[in-house]
């Protein structure tokens, strides 16, 4: 009997979630609390039980994707496309590289080689002479053979074990990771896995080829055809002469024309180990670079990168082959994965879940239900909760600090630096909901973050969070006891980076005192803050923003005032808002001053050069002295870094009536403008000073608010006139802290600034997508980053399916009797689908989406093509699989293709009439009578033997 075929509606259900299900369990499955590894079913495979057993998430591995980004990218409105983000990062990193280490110095160091036994690594004679050939044409003729060369052969021909065993590598060239949104998708030529992650990445057995998963992927490859693409210059081994203080080991064989093209694939180097970094927990990441049959060994950290000297594949694949029989044999510890992180249990989830909700309508009690539950889904991801577990001393007891996190808020878009993840986090013990930052910290930090907070609030405690725990993360091994049983062993060091402690060696090229200013010791380092606020961007109103602002100016003036300490990274993400129990539920939240890891004593600022410890402060937010390269840090930059916080909120999320195209200009010269300087540094600070001068820029924006174009016009001439006053140090007009503070104060009691609207956020960005769309970041779009996929317990077929990317808070459970989580009783406005609701967005039910027919063509045009869980558009291509079927791939230069807009897809559903449904449902049924009637004839046929 032939398989019963599914309507068009229910195959366009299938190709937007990636589950044969109905509408009803559709919805239910992306709320319900997730099913213990109890619950599996007799027929669930083997593998998929295996991988739950893990608990809720992945551990290291796969850690769910923020809806925001960082590094710049953050508040920044440069090009997101992948050439412009890698000539960035191959600016940056170019001056963090080491090298040429010693390849087999290299293998000694990382993965202690004269300990590991290669007596049953197959031999590695002639193993790689394949690769290129004189029939090798372009680098992709060269993915197919290294592959074959490094995993398992077993056919009749020739029969051998895998040179990584418990690793499996497979060509990535053609399936980019799209987490991030189609435009500037990662796509390294050559990933490697474990085995126990193949199902995940739909890898079948035999294939060389399958999706890229940066989130799982173990190491990579980047080959280049030709050995004069290597990025770098190794100096004569025979010449003693050479200096290698001037080598130029880094891009230096390629030409004032062609050093630009080379710094992009550096650049798209750096931009895997990133990607890596960001979605796995890690504390280095392994590499291979390949031109031609020169092949170099890196190690990437939060310092730099470490990258061998070149070696020939055909006289010495030894190195190549022992490089990864060490990589599968030490431990993950070893291999650079962090094991402070686990995976949370399910009651682990349901606290998580339940607290977070709680705290989100604690901070939100005026809100709508679509705000509350897009602020719920920027911190919790389904199947995606990890504990992090601490030692923590209370009095001379050691005890066990146990924290569950989901989405991160912020992570690092870069390899170097200190690379913070943020976290509304769980403290199990205490049952709240707490503020965790994860950073690595520089080696010349005076005071330690928490010290430095616990000592500032003796005298300002209004205005900044208090600590609840902070320390260095020590590294951590998994380890077997004598009965088998898997034990966690704490190391007496923490975490460090290790790229420095090589510069002193003889074999280092470049300019090592200027590599020793990039290249310094960082440290990990975990704070926990009592409370978990919002970002100023999040202000909804201009007497939220202004008064969030003001508070969080008190917390500086206090921290100057009383302690002589500057703060030296004032950002809309380093000011929160944060409701407490005092205030009144339509009362603007309290805004907050954190993230004191930059901050200095005056005196110790003589001591400081510009390096690469102040490079690390957010660009679009430093004061224009320091932006054109002033070396004198005052408490006036920090408070110019507060207008322009300020400023920048106020052009995206206030009344206005800028046009797009002028907005982005504004925002492209105030806050972005910069050209490159000596040794990777930034300059600029041109657009800032013209707008102080005379506001060019802002005096004239057309404001909603009479209020605010009255504060930033008076805020913008008292930073002038300190300015022209020749930026003394006991400046006492308008511009000193003291008489800014009462300026403030005195704005705020009397009209206009006494009636500021509490309900006024209009958001320009969101309202100007197609501008936007290929500038902004991610959070100010709010388009959520996808993991692309998701170790999933409740539907086995998540495991082969990529997950279904929906922006925050579309759909959501009715909330029981007992446990309401954050949602009105009033969800009258939502559909009911049994017992679950859809909120609507923007006046649009989200149902509709489910009700129209495939965007793109008619019903049955559209069941004729696979889509792998993506909805098929007009602008998609047609891509060819590993297995010979087409498919339809988004098109990254169109917004309209990506799957994430399914806001926008709800509008143009609700837009279509009914006649256009009941049409669309009357192709499909005569589609369905076609195919029946043809199906008939065929039979007949047979039967008579025709």
């Amino acid at each position: 009997m032939p398989p019963r075929k599914r309507s068009p509606r229910k195959l366009h259900i299938e190709r937007i979630s990636g589950w044969r299900t109905g509408p009803t369990a559709y919805l239910r499955s992306l709320t319900e609390a997730p099913r213990s590894p109890d619950s599996d079913s007799e027929d669930t495979p083997p593998r998929t039980r295996r991988l739950r057993e893990r608990g809720s998430g992945s551990g290291a591995w796969n850690t769910a994707v923020p809806l925001t980004e960082t590094s710049g990218q953050t508040f920044g409105f440069d090009p997101k496309d992948a050439d412009s983000r890698n000539a960035r990062l191959g600016e940056e990193i170019r001056w963090t590289v080491v090298g040429p280490m010693p390849v087999e110095v290299f293998l000694e160091e990382f993965f202690q080689a004269s300990c590991i036994d290669f007596t049953e690594m197959p031999p590695p004679e002639g193993a790689f002479n394949g690769v290129v050939t004189e029939n090798t044409k372009n680098e992709k003729d060269m993915y197919a053979p290294l592959i074959q060369a490094l995993n398992a052969v077993d056919c009749e021909k020739e029969k051998r074990g895998s040179r990584c065993p418990g690793f499996t590598f497979r060509n990535t060239s053609a399936h980019p990771d799209v987490s991030g949104g189609t435009l500037g998708a990662k796509k390294p030529d050559i990933c490697c896995y474990a085995d126990e992650h193949l199902p995940t990445v739909d890898a079948n057995k035999g294939d060389l080829q399958s999706r890229t998963d940066m989130g799982l992927a173990a190491s990579f490859f980047e080959v280049k055809l030709r050995d004069s693409d290597d990025l770098f210059y190794d100096p004569p081994s025979d010449d003693d002469d050479v200096d290698r203080k001037t080598w130029p080991f880094v891009l230096g064989r390629f030409t004032t024309a062609t050093l630009p093209i080379a710094q992009v694939e550096l650049g798209q180097n750096t931009t895997y180990a990133a990607e890596i970094g960001m979605r796995q927990f890690r504390h280095c990441v392994y590499s291979v670079f390949l031109s031609g049959v020169l092949a170099r060994l890196a190690r990437w950290d939060r310092a730099g990168v470490i990258v061998t000297q070149a070696f020939d594949l055909r006289r010495r694949p030894e190195l190549l082959c022992r490089f990864f029989w060490c990589f599968s044999k030490v431990s993950h510890t070893e291999r650079g994965y962090d094991l402070n992180v686990q995976p949370a249990t399910w009651d682990d989830e349901k606290l998580f879940k339940r607290l977070i909700a709680q705290h989100v309508r604690e901070q939100l009690p005026s809100a709508s239900t679509e705000e509350r539950i897009q602020l719920f889904t920027r911190h919790y991801a389904r199947n995606c909760v990890t504990s992090v577990c601490m030692p923590r001393m209370e009095g001379d007891t050691e005890v066990s600090y146990k924290l569950l996190i989901s989405r991160p808020i912020t992570v690092p878009l870069s390899v170097v630096g200190r690379s913070t993840r943020a976290y509304w986090a769980v403290d199990v013990r205490n049952k709240k909901v707490v503020f965790l930052k994860d950073t690595w910290r520089h080696r010349e930090v005076r005071i330690r973050e928490g010290l430095a907070i616990e000592e500032l609030r003796k005298t300002c405690p209004d205005y900044i969070p208090p600590v609840e725990y902070h320390g260095d993360v020590p590294m951590v091994k998994l380890e077997k006891d004598r009965r088998g049983t898997v034990v966690r062993t704490l190391h007496g060091r923490p975490q460090m980076t290790w790229t420095q402690k090589y510069l002193e060696e003889p074999w280092v090229c470049g300019n090592v005192p200027h590599l020793r200013e990039r290249v310094v010791l960082r440290t990990r380092y975990f704070l926990v803050l009592r409370y978990a606020g919002c970002p100023l961007t999040d202000c909804r109103s201009t007497s939220e923003l202004l008064h969030g602002a003001r508070g969080a100016f008190e917390a500086l003036r206090r921290a100057y005032v009383d302690h002589k300490l500057l703060h030296r990274d004032i950002t809309p993400g380093n000011i929160i808002l944060y409701r407490n129990e005092s205030l009144a539920a339509t009362a603007p939240r309290r805004g907050y001053l954190v993230d004191w890891e930059l901050a200095c004593r005056v005196e110790d600022l003589a001591d400081h050069k510009r390096t690469s410890y102040e490079a690390s402060m957010t660009w679009q937010f430093l004061s224009h002295a320091l932006a054109t390269g002033a070396l004198n840090h005052t408490i006036q930059d920090d408070m110019e870094s507060l207008y322009y916080s300020v400023l920048y909120c106020s052009l995206l999320y206030l009344p206005h009536s800028l046009s797009p195209n002028a907005l982005l200009e504004i925002l492209n010269y105030i806050f972005d403008w910069s050209r490159p300087s000596n040794y990777g540094l930034k300059s600029g600070g041109t657009g800032k000073r013209a707008d102080l001068t005379d506001g060019i820029y802002t005096e004239n924006v057309p404001w909603g608010c009479p209020a605010m174009p009255q504060w930033l016009s008076t805020v913008r001439r008292a930073t002038m006139a300190f300015v022209n006053a020749g930026r003394p140090e006991n400046y006492s007009d308008l511009w000193s802290p003291d008489a800014f503070a009462t300026f403030w104060d005195a704005f705020l009691a009397t009209p206009p600034g006494s009636e500021l609207p509490l309900d006024d956020r209009q958001d320009h960005v969101q309202s100007n997508r197609g501008t936007f769309s290929k500038t902004a970041p991610h959070e100010a779009l709010g388009r959520p980053n996808q993991a692309t996929t998701t170790v999933s317990t409740a539907t086995p077929g998540l495991l082969r399916h990529r997950t279904p990317a929906h922006p925050a808070g579309q759909v959501t459970s009715l909330p029981s009797a007992t446990e309401s989580l954050f949602w009105d009783n009033d969800l009258s406005s939502g559909m009911s689908v049994g017992s679950w609701a859809v909120a609507p967005i923007n006046g649009v039910n989200p149902m509709a989406l489910i009700r129209q027919r495939p965007p793109g063509g008619s019903s049955h045009t559209q069941g004729k093509r696979k889509t792998e869980g993506r909805p098929v558009t007009r602008s998609m291509k047609r891509v060819k699989h590993v297995d010979g079927h087409v498919d339809g791939a988004p098109d990254s230069g169109s917004r309209s293709t990506r799957t994430q807009d399914l806001a926008e897809s709800s509008q143009s559903a609700g837009r279509k009439t009914q006649t256009t449904g009941e049409a669309s449902n009357s192709r499909g049924r005569r589609s369905t009578r076609r195919s029946a009637t043809v199906e008939t004839k065929k039979k007949s046929k047979r039967r008579s033997g025709g």
